[in-house]
């Protein structure tokens, strides 16, 4: 792909916002001592972008959904990122904002969420081609 090419620039915008996405639910679990269910929410956004990353670099408009499975089934299968992982992650996009499970999470719950999007996002990164960005 060249440069200018615009599927590799949507990719690459991708995996940079779930890198950010990554870092911050990190950030808020050393730096806070409540509202877990926010790093469970950016975790699942980091997992998503990154799926929606490899759709984006082989052509293909990104579904506006928030089911990992879904994507995944898009996608195919990535090593080390289990069907239950991302299950587990996909109610946190709704849950993580609007839900009383935000509110009640727990740090436990927020670190699980993180190291299951961090598998995802690394898998994601590996699976792009060559030259893919993000973090």
């Amino acid at each position: 792909m060249s440069a200018g090419d615009p599927a590799k620039e949507a990719s690459d915008d991708l995996m940079s916002l779930a890198a950010i996405g990554l870092d911050a639910a990190g950030l808020w679990l050393e730096q806070r001592s409540y509202g877990f269910g926010h790093a469970c929410f950016l975790a699942q956004q980091a997992a998503e972008k990154a799926l929606k990353a490899l759709l984006a670099a082989s052509g293909e408009d990104p579904p506006r959904t928030h089911d990992l499975e879904a994507l995944s089934a898009l996608v195919g299968p990535l090593p080390g990122v289990a069907r239950e992982m991302l299950a587990a992650l996909t109610p946190w996009a709704i849950a993580g904002r609007y839900d009383r499970a935000s509110l009640d999470a727990s740090r436990e719950q927020a670190e699980e969420a993180v190291a299951q999007a961090t598998k995802v996002v690394g898998a994601a990164r590996q699976a792009l081609p060559a030259g893919g960005e993000g973090g």
